[in-house]
C-alpha cells in the first residue's frame, strides 16, 4: 500500500517579510524603552534655569551666620518664587550684603535669586530675592548658598 503524500505548504515569502519588520519593529521598540526612563518625568518643575556651581559662588563664612532665610514661597500669581529673610550688621560701618539662594525640587535645584541689601551699622535688615519661572504645581524648597 502506497501512501499519499501531503503536499507540503509553503510559507509565503511575504508573510516571511511581514514577520522579519514585525520582529524589526519591536527590537526597536524595547531599545527605545530603554532610553525612554533616561529622560527627566513630565511632572518635574518645568522650567528649569541654569544653576551656578556652589564653589563658584563668593561666599564670607562670617557673614553666612548673620543671615537667615525666613520664608520660601510663590507668589500670589503664580508666576514667580520668592525667598526672604534677615540680614545682620553687628559692624560699625552699614555694609551691602548679597545672598544667593537656590530653590529645589526635591534635591535638584531648579532656579536661584540673589538680592542685594543695604544693612544699616548695628542693625537687621530684610532681604527678599525673586525668580520668575513655572513650577508647575510642585511645592518647592530653598536654600541660602551664599552670603557675600
Amino acid at each position: 500500500m502506497v501512501k499519499a503524500r501531503r503536499a507540503k505548504r509553503r510559507t509565503p515569502s511575504g508573510l516571511w517579510v511581514a514577520i522579519v519588520v514585525v520582529v524589526g519593529l519591536l527590537a526597536m521598540m524595547a531599545g527605545a524603552a530603554l532610553i525612554v526612563p533616561l529622560v527627566p518625568p513630565p511632572d518635574r518643575a518645568a522650567a528649569h534655569t541654569p544653576v551656578p556651581a556652589v564653589s563658584d559662588l563668593p561666599s564670607d563664612p562670617q557673614l553666612v551666620g548673620l543671615v537667615t532665610l525666613t520664608d520660601c514661597t510663590k507668589n500670589s500669581d503664580g508666576s514667580a518664587w520668592l525667598a526672604a529673610g534677615q540680614a545682620t550688621n553687628h559692624a560699625e560701618k552699614k555694609r551691602t550684603v548679597t545672598v544667593t539662594v537656590f530653590f529645589y525640587d526635591g534635591d535638584q535645584a531648579v532656579a536661584y535669586a540673589q538680592s542685594r541689601v543695604l544693612v544699616p551699622a548695628q542693625e537687621t535688615a530684610t532681604w527678599v530675592a525673586t525668580k520668575k519661572f513655572d513650577s508647575g504645581n510642585h511645592v518647592l524648597s530653598c536654600k541660602i548658598v551664599a552670603v557675600s
